[in-house]
């Protein structure tokens, strides 16, 4: 069996070699050499000349140069021939074109094409820091180059840090390099052989195969992983992907990006696995896309399905993807005129923890709203919201469900100070279940009462010349008439209508600076944000919309909110609700604290830190630093712990040493019951030439 697995891995690999082989070289037209060396006159300059009038040859001896536009040529001996602009140099050959410069003992090279052929060269590209070497190298354009046998890397020093030997190399500078039978080196030291080399070398979007990626894992056997980046214009391109897993399958993807007019943007992926060793086959799907149709229709769509609820488990890369319990597709349509809205989604949940046949699904949803019109020159508006839904599931009660909103509103604005709106409605619910019809009906209404109040101080500060504090109070009261609620049936929250009275009270502050500049430049920093919120419900009325028996206490528990920049690099985010009001006398308790805090700077160094508790639910507290006072070596540590269960739910740790001209990276992380370590090697210039990895899983 293990034979049979890397016999597959092998055929994969030689199947990767000929894909790499297929690879036109390629060729820079006349016209575009032209326009990079220029087409104005030659300059000779030179010791001694003889010249042959009849055939416009020269003869240049002893300090030659050449020039014509930005390409300049010299050499000890050169032969130039007028009509077909073609020079043959010899001794201390060295052309410069820009900041690139070519050495050589002997050169033949045709201003008019930018063809031409080297011998014992060495090439040099600023740009990409390239190093290029070969006993004959062609030169196929203005960029493009071919070596029969030769040497490249992108450092420097002799020898270089690294370096690729090979034959038959072609490179396009800053676009992409091919060898066959390549080795490479570390220092002097061989240590990689590859039959067939290609790659993009970092620069604008090119077609062209990635470097691959090879690794092991307990669970998955051998790995290699392929994959192609093809260019299909300015605004689409598209990564075709095989993954061969020696123990799970053998992995096919697609992923197409693109962006059109009109903000028209989106991405779509699919996977596929056939499975090896009585391993099931598995897919997923995804599609994300949000732009205007034409007509002025809005379309958004963010779906995502998996064939098996061990997808993820199988699949996942970080603990985001790992722990998934659940997957959400909706696509969404909607259309606006003047004062009309109207929209309409499908909506489909996955679960991936227990059968999802009992699963409520939204297919479809839509809703039409008329929005605020105002009546002649009065202060009051009309409006209404219409909802129609669906709901559907492949076991348990099904129905639909039609709600009516109109409502009559009103804005003042007293004194100029003062916000005031209020709103009266009555709500009409239709249901149809099965054969059976339903109507309920009962009014709402709410006022919103607001006010704003700030000042300015003259701070006169070396960058701070302004800071304006504000003080928002705020009001809302929400009324609900009772709504009977026999034989209602219950798809959702707004499904129950129990009686309300709702006052909801709160205050904000912000601190608001302005920041100008040396040159004169202004920007806005909001320093600080505080927010106090409760909620008072002079009568009872349950917590929890399904389940009324819950009900709530007549003060909500206390919210506060608090933001803080200190610096555009540093924050502080605070999220906490305190019970003063728990029915046993004298006892509070802290209900919910969220804690967020760290900073960023542009060296690499940074630091956060978060904090989660909930009264009755998980505690959990996370750490992400990165530190590059080291340099060259970077170091990245993270930490996420549930302190209710001092349980471990996932620590990475990656050391990272970057030189000139690479950098390797090695990560470890330990996630329950599987640790996994990454070592991947990354070349300057070309990008990861080496990502060797492994997981272990615990035998529990």
């Amino acid at each position: 069996m293990t034979e049979i697995k890397f016999l597959r891995f092998g055929m994969v690999l030689l199947a990767w070699g000929i894909c790499t082989i297929i690879a036109a070289r390629p060729v820079l037209a006349a016209e575009d050499w032209q326009s990079i060396v220029g087409s104005g006159p030659v300059s000779l300059e030179a010791d001694q000349f003889t010249s042959d009038q009849e055939n416009k040859t020269f003869q240049a001896d002893g300090n030659v140069r050449l020039q014509q536009g930005q390409l300049v040529l010299t050499s000890d001996r050169l032969q130039w021939d007028a009509d077909s602009q073609e020079a043959r140099a010899q001794g201390h050959v060295q052309l410069v074109q820009g900041q690139d410069r070519l050495t050589a003992d002997s050169a033949r090279l045709n201003l008019k094409t930018g063809l031409g052929d080297l011998s014992q060269a060495e090439l040099f590209m600023r740009k990409s820091n390239l190093h290029l070497a070969g006993g004959e190298v062609e030169k196929l354009g203005a960029d493009s180059y071919h070596v029969q046998t030769g040497t490249f890397t992108t450092c420097d020093g002799d020898p270089p840090a690294w370096k690729f030997t090979a034959r038959d190399i072609d490179i396009q500078a800053g676009r992409s390099a091919s060898a066959r039978h390549a080795v490479f080196y570390l220092h002097n030291i061989p240590v990689l052989y590859s039959p067939f080399l290609y790659f993009p070398l970092l620069s604008d979007r090119e077609s062209g195969f990635l470097l691959p990626r090879y690794g092991y894992s307990k669970k998955r056997g051998p790995e290699l992983s392929l994959a192609y980046y093809l260019v299909i214009a300015r605004n689409q391109d598209a990564t075709f992907l095989v993954d061969f897993l020696g123990d799970l399958g053998l992995g096919k993807g697609l992923q197409y990006r693109y962006i059109f007019e009109e903000s028209r943007e989106g991405r779509l992926h699919l996977y596929h696995i056939n499975g090896f060793n009585n391993e099931p086959n598995q897919y997923s799907l995804s599609w994300r896309h949000h732009g205007q149709l034409p007509g002025g229709v809005l379309l958004a769509a963010d779906t995502e399905y998996v064939s098996r609820k061990s997808y993820f488990a199988d699949l996942g890369e970080n603990a985001d993807e790992y722990t998934r319990t659940t997957t959400q597709s909706v696509i969404y349509l909607a259309r606006s005129w003047d004062k009309v809205y109207a929209g309409g989604q499908v909506k489909y949940l996955q679960d991936l923890e227990q059968s999802n046949d009992l699963t409520l699904q939204r297919l479809p949803e839509v809703r039409l709203s008329l929005l605020r019109r105002r009546l002649g020159e009065t202060p009051f508006f009309f409006l209404c919201d219409l909802d129609s839904t669906y709901f559907w599931r492949q076991e348990g009660e099904k129905g639909e469900r039609l709600d009516i909103s109109p409502a009559l509103a009103a804005v003042w604005n007293p004194g100029g100070w003062l916000g005031v709106t209020a709103t009266a409605g009555y709500r009409l619910q239709w249901y149809k279940v099965s054969d059976d019809d339903r109507a309920f009906g009962f009014p709402e209404a709410s006022l919103r009462i607001s006010t704003r109040m700030q000042r300015v101080f003259q701070v006169g500060g070396k960058h701070i010349s302004k800071l304006l504090h504000s003080i928002e109070p705020e009001v809302l009261y929400g009324y609900v008439a009772n709504g009977d609620q026999d034989d209602r049936p219950q798809f959702g929250d707004e499904d129950f209508t129990a009686p309300r009275h709702q006052i909801i009270g709160s205050l904000t502050n912000r601190l608001i600076a302005r920041i100008e500049s040396a040159q004169g430049e202004v920007r806005y920093h909001e320093y600080l944000f505080f927010r106090l919120t409760q909620e008072y419900n002079p009568e009872d009325s349950p917590a929890d919309p399904l389940n009324p028996q819950d009900l709530q206490k007549s003060f909500s528990d206390m919210r506060a909110e608090l933001i803080v920049r200190p610096t555009r690099l540093s924050f502080v985010d605070l999220d906490a609700r305190y019970d003063f009001h728990s029915p046993e006398p004298g006892t509070h308790r802290l209900m919910v604290f969220n804690a967020r805090g760290g900073f960023r700077e542009g060296g690499g160094n940074g630091f956060s830190a978060e904090y989660q508790y909930r009264g009755d639910g998980p505690e959990y507290v996370g750490v992400d630093l990165d530190l590059a006072l080291l340099k060259p070596i970077y170091l990245n540590y993270q930490q996420r712990y549930a302190l209710d269960g001092h349980k471990n739910l996932e620590s990475v740790l990656g050391i990272e040493y970057r030189a000139q001209c690479w950098s390797l990276h090695l990560s470890y992380r330990d996630r329950p019951g599987e640790q996994e370590y990454l070592l991947t090697f990354a070349l300057a210039g070309v990008g990861k030439v080496l990502d060797l990895g492994t997981r272990v899983k615990s035998q529990e």
